[in-house]
């Protein structure tokens, strides 16, 4: 019932912490090189840490044991630069992004290779996030070539190719409100998009004020 962070860095390591009193419970160690993302997930009651990083790999942690990786999915081509997990037919499954301009998705619990691979960027996949539509679990993932991409989990098609920004598109992360499913991205243009998930189409928003 506690909460913890986990965080990665440059250092090579992933680093679950105690909120309260800033305690490091758990150094994880296995990448070979920079650590670029995390994510968390439930497995038989065990919390773990997904990571992923430049050395091309994901590792799949128990958080509270540590140790070595339980499982290291490789398929990846180049740096492997975002990982999420979600739910999806009662099974847990990792999503990646990266160099190779793919978006992989996996299974969280027992590695493997990928499930599916999604090809439709032109260029690095910097950036990958998962939502729930009308119950039908969609990745959303953003690039190098500007747009942001909507997919069903199942079959690897694009339901929807979102284009606003006008350079690359570095994040991407999701919200609901009022029922309404929104996508948020930000760019190297130096704006922030609010999309609507299910219709496309242009922005409903765009925010303006970072210089850089």
């Amino acid at each position: 019932g506690e909460v913890r962070v986990v965080s990665c860095g440059d250092d090579g390591t992933v680093r679950v912490w105690a909120i309260e009193g800033g305690e490091a419970l758990q150094v994880l160690r296995g990448h070979a090189s920079w650590v670029v993302g995390v994510a968390t997930f439930v497995a038989h009651d065990d919390p773990r840490v997904v990571s992923c990083g430049d050395d091309r790999t994901i590792c799949n942690w128990d958080s509270r044991a540590g140790g070595d990786a339980l499982v290291v999915p490789k398929g990846h081509l180049g740096a492997v630069y975002g990982v999420a997990t979600v739910v999806a037919n009662e099974d847990t499954r990792a999503v990646s992004c990266g160099h190779d301009g793919t978006v992989r998705v996996w299974d969280a619990v027992e590695g493997g290779d990928a499930r599916v691979v999604l090809r439709g960027h032109r260029g690095y996949v910097r950036g990958v996030t998962t939502v729930v539509v009308n119950g039908e679990v969609r990745v959303v993932s953003c690039g190098d070539d500007g747009t942001i991409l909507i997919w069903a989990i199942e079959g690897g098609e694009a339901l929807q190719v979102l284009r606003g920004h006008t350079g690359f598109v570095r994040g991407v992360t999701t919200f609901v409100v009022n029922n309404s499913v929104r996508v948020v991205s930000c760019g190297r243009d130096k704006r922030v998009c609010i999309w609507d998930a299910i219709k496309g189409g242009d922005p409903l928003q765009v925010l303006r004020g970072h210089s850089g």
